[in-house]
């Protein structure tokens, strides 16, 4: 069964319907996405490392969790139902950012959460290869080489939460 996702207009209100797969190739960024950012007593984010199977970005480095908004639901329970499918956990979920692509050079409509965490993932195995973990520092030194693994949204928005403290 095809999934249907929100088309929103440049301030990020509800327009229209659309497959995902539509708009994933259309190439349009009027749509909205989640992404959370995992991080442990240690300072250190999570990075999940997609499987190679994946339809979009097959092999990358991706935010600790993400996901498209389904038609109708909010950004905070796509936040939710991303996490408890991706990582296998409800966890408190803090936002921190709402993003625009008339903004910055992201994708889609954005809202960025973080979830401070230490416990046991039971992550996804069949959408991502493997999970682990990196101080913020370190990431911002792999995102300054050009050939990194990072999916193209990811140092955009890693950067705005670098650049305003938001781990």
């Amino acid at each position: 069964m095809e999934e249907y996702i929100d088309l929103v207009n440049e301030k990020d209100e509800v327009i229209g319907t659309e497959e995902r797969t539509i708009v994933n190739k259309s190439g349009t960024k009027n749509f909205r996405t989640v992404n959370v950012f995992f991080v442990n007593s240690k300072g250190e984010v999570l990075i999940q490392h997609r499987s190679d199977n994946r339809r979009l970005f097959p092999g990358m480095w991706d935010f600790s969790v993400a996901g498209h908004i389904k038609h109708g639901e909010d950004y905070k329970d796509a936040a939710i139902r991303e996490t408890k499918e991706e990582l296998g956990v409800d966890v408190e979920l803090k936002e921190v950012a709402h993003l625009s692509p008339y903004q910055y050079d992201i994708s889609s409509f954005k809202k960025i959460y973080v979830a401070h965490y230490d416990g046991e993932l039971i992550y996804d195995t069949e959408g991502i290869e493997s999970i682990f973990y990196k101080k913020p520092e370190e990431i911002k030194q792999i995102l300054e080489q050009k050939d990194n693994k990072f999916l193209p949204d990811y140092e955009t928005v890693f950067n705005y939460l670098y650049e305003h403290k938001l781990f």
